[in-house]
């Protein structure tokens, strides 16, 4: 037989070979990734990535039925809730971030509190709504403005120094009436917020005097005190606290205090 006529059908036969390995590993891939939910890793992922999700912290006992009619207890470590439909967590059965439909899960125990969990949506809106998380994310809803107009003269001069940070942290307890908010849990909310520019810190403080007139001239101390964290005043937080003295002025909150006081 020719040569070159072997060497070809040796490398069909490779490429076959390779093909059939291919699809038994994929195969158990896709075995692995599905037990938990109908679709695909990068799916799951593109999903969570998507949505605003419930960031509940909990560690639940789940006795789970697959897409498969496969039943299992699994020990999984909750870290959000889609609002609807699906949970996800760090399954310690397979070791992995997963994706659990609710409506598959047949019995859940809190393992922190070993309560058996009826109504396993229920449950997690309560235990988030007791954390310092929903109650940071409560005070970032109802006064963000306020936030936004410190953040922007904190961070004006282009830096947040500590002593600046600690100011805002201390503001957002107080606004909150809860000081058992920790710094980290301020924080993080804290890091998600884009620093405005001039426009909306303008537009954020010209609401807060319009909606909140009783918190602006304590608002606007606060600013001073932010920017005297520092020897020399930036330009930039002189403007800002001129255009504040301003709008208070135009909006007749001074007035307002000496009428109060």
């Amino acid at each position: 037989m020719d040569p070159f006529i072997v060497i070809i059908l040796l490398v069909a036969l490779l490429i076959l070979l390779f093909i059939i390995i291919r699809g038994y590993i994929r195969a158990g891939n896709h075995k692995e990734s599905t037990d938990s939910y109908d679709d695909s890793q990068p799916t799951i992922d593109c999903y969570w990535n998507t949505i605003e999700r419930v960031p509940v912290k909990a560690d639940l006992q789940l006795t789970y039925k697959d897409s498969k009619g496969r039943t299992t207890d699994r020990p999984v470590s909750i870290s959000g809730y889609d609002g609807s439909a699906y949970l996800k967590g760090f399954c310690n059965l397979r070791n992995s971030n997963r994706t659990f439909r609710i409506d598959r899960i047949l019995n859940a125990i809190d393992t922190e509190t070993g309560e058996k969990i009826d109504n396993v949506p229920d449950h997690l809106l309560d235990k988030y709504r007791q954390s310092p998380e929903y109650a940071v994310s409560t005070v970032f809803k109802k006064h963000l403005d306020i936030i936004k107009v410190l953040f922007y003269v904190s961070k004006v001069d282009g830096q947040l120094q500590v002593a600046e940070r600690k100011i805002i942290y201390q503001t957002i307890r107080s606004i909150a009436k809860n000081k058992e908010l920790t710094d980290a849990n301020i924080g993080k909310f804290l890091k998600k917020l884009k620093v405005p520019n001039l426009q909306k810190f303008k537009t954020a403080f010209g609401r807060v005097c319009k909606k909140q007139p009783k918190q602006t001239i304590q608002l606007y101390y606060t600013a001073k005190k932010i920017v005297a964290t520092q020897k020399m005043i930036h330009a930039n937080e002189a403007e800002a606290l001129e255009y504040m003295k301003k709008r208070m002025k135009k909006e007749k909150i001074w007035q307002q205090k000496k009428k109060q006081g």
